[in-house]
C-alpha cells in the first residue's frame, strides 16, 4: 500500500514537470514610462524606454501588460518602446497599438540592428 502511493506521488510529480507553469507577471523594474498622453477622443499614447536587453517575446510581454493596465479606461492605445543600446539616435524599437479588441505589434528591424552590447 505503501509502495502504490509513493508510485503515484512521483508520477503525479513527474506529470506537473512538463507545464510551462502559469504567466509571470511583468515586473515594473523591466522599463520606466517616459511619457503617457491622453487625447479628448479616448485614445492614450504610452511612451515607455526598457531598462535591460529586449527582445521581440519580451516586448510583447511588456507592451500587452502596459496595455492591460489601462484598457479599461481607455479604447485605444498605442505604446511607443525604446531600449538602452541603441546609441544616441533613441531610435524606436516597436510600437504596440490596441484598437478596442486586439494588439498588434510592429517592430523596428534598424533599431534592432543598431544595438550596442552592453558588459
Amino acid at each position: 500500500m505503501l509502495r502504490s502511493i509513493l508510485v503515484a506521488a512521483i508520477a503525479l510529480g513527474m506529470l506537473g514537470c512538463d507545464s510551462a507553469g502559469p504567466p509571470k507577471a511583468v515586473s515594473p523594474n523591466q522599463y520606466t514610462v517616459i511619457s503617457e498622453q491622453a487625447n479628448p477622443s479616448g485614445a492614450l499614447e504610452v511612451s515607455i524606454k526598457l531598462t535591460g536587453p529586449a527582445s521581440e517575446p519580451q516586448v510583447k510581454s511588456i507592451t500587452e501588460g502596459v496595455i492591460n493596465d489601462r484598457k479599461e479606461r481607455f479604447k485605444n492605445i498605442t505604446v511607443s518602446t525604446y531600449v538602452d543600446g541603441t546609441g544616441a539616435s533613441r531610435m524606436l524599437y516597436s510600437t504596440s497599438t490596441f484598437d478596442g479588441q486586439t494588439v498588434a505589434h510592429t517592430f523596428n528591424n534598424q533599431a534592432q540592428q543598431q544595438r550596442v552590447a552592453t558588459h
